[in-house]
């Protein structure tokens, strides 16, 4: 399966504004999501409260730090990739 992101994706001498990065997620998501909901909306799950997600999947994105995004996260659902914006 193809990845839609991850973070060496990123690895410029400059780090990627969080405008580019946001971009940039969107645009993935919009032409490399499975889940049609959230790849109309480029990737945006909109505010998520707790025990909507799979365990592993809101495991991760407590770690990240905002703007951050993450490795690959595996889950009975499938794969995920997670970028942090608040």
């Amino acid at each position: 399966r193809d990845r839609i992101l991850a973070p060496s994706d990123f690895n410029v001498k400059m780090p990627p504004k969080p405008k580019e990065v946001r971009k940039r997620f969107a645009e993935c998501a919009k032409l490399q999501s499975d889940c049609e909901t959230s790849a109309s909306k480029g990737g945006d799950l909109g505010q998520v409260m707790p025990g909507r997600l799979p365990e592993q999947v809101e495991e991760a994105a407590r770690a990240l730090q905002v703007g951050a995004v993450s490795d690959e996260v595996e889950s009975e659902q499938g794969v995920h990739v997670l970028l942090r914006t608040a």
